[in-house]
Order: structure tokens, then sequence, then C-alpha cells
């Protein structure tokens, strides 16, 4: 959205008159709008992704009223392994060791996730001397 609305001016700051923030305090979205511009959300899904309703937004302040869907209930936690490196995820070697769809978690609570099936795959180092176990949404 920024490289769409920017206003670039010889020898000044670029200005984006549409900026969006997450509250981290909330878990809202506050949409800053500079004067005289309006956000209309009622033509497409974005509203839902940034957690407002089909509206259009006119005020200089925007928060949200409910939490953003940014995943839209689709995304998937996988957990690496950099010793492994032959787990196959859609057809691809790859680390991943665990992979579980992120809806059933709850937004800021901790979370214990068991595998109902355990996968053995061959290490690819001979000797460890450390090992990196990571999430990447």
């Amino acid at each position: 959205m920024k490289n769409e609305t920017v206003i670039e001016s010889e020898g000044k700051k670029d200005e984006y008159p549409i900026t969006l923030e997450f509250q981290t305090s909330t878990f809202r979205v506050l949409i800053k709008l500079k004067t005289n511009y309006q956000l209309d959300l009622t033509g497409s899904n974005f509203h839902d992704l940034v957690g407002f309703d089909k509206v259009i937004l006119k005020d200089v302040e925007n928060y949200g009223s409910r939490m953003p869907n940014l995943s839209q209930d689709t995304e998937m936690l996988n957990i690496h392994c950099d010793l492994v490196n032959t787990s196959l995820v859609d057809g691809v070697d790859t680390d991943v060791i665990y992979s579980f769809s992120t809806p059933i978690l709850k937004l800021s609570y901790s979370f214990t996730m068991e595998p109902w099936r355990v996968t053995f795959n061959p290490v690819n180092k001979n000797t460890i001397s450390r090992i990196r176990i990571y999430n990447r949404w």
C-alpha cells in the first residue's frame, strides 16, 4: 500500500497518506489517513485481513473492530531442524520436522503440540556440535 500511495517531493521526505500500524496492546490495526483522504474497504476482502468491517474510512485515525486475520486461517507453522534435509513437504526435500495448522491456536497464548505420528529422518551430519530448531511462518 505504501508503494501505491507514496507522495514523492523533490528535496523533501516521502509522504504516505495512508498508513497501517499494528497495536500490540490491543491486537488491532490502526489505519491513519491524511486530511482529505479516505480508504474504501467495501470492494474486496481486505477489510477482513486487517480486522475492519466493510466500510469507507474517513477519520484521521481508524481502529479495527476485531483482530486482523492475515492468514485467512490457512497458515501452517513449520518447525525446522538443520540436522535434517530429507523431509518431504509438497514433494520437495526440506528441513521441516513437523508442520501444523495455526487456526487451532489462540493468539498470544503459549501452546504445546505433540505430533500424532512420529517420522524418523536420517541426520545429515556425522558429528553434532550444535543444532538449530526454529519456526518460519
